[in-house]
């Protein structure tokens, strides 16, 4: 099984029992965060949903841009 990703979010899948091809979207995502400093670990953390609700949004938004290639 192989499995190929493509620009704007598409996905292929190579098997020995032939081609599939799709689409996908980011829905969830876990980060490691980390800080030198306690204090703005503290406030990272307190924001940590919305740290990786912006970082998935951020993902789709780039994969649905115009790749250069094409």
């Amino acid at each position: 099984m192989k499995y190929i990703f493509k620009p704007k979010n598409r996905i292929e899948c190579i098997s020995r029992h032939g081609d599939y091809h799709g689409f996908f979207v980011i829905k969830n995502i876990e980060l490691v965060i980390s800080a030198k400093n306690p204090r703005h670990l503290q406030v990272l953390m307190k924001f940590r949903h919305r740290i990786e609700e912006e970082f998935v949004n951020y993902l789709n938004a780039k994969s649905y841009k115009k790749d250069p290639e094409n």
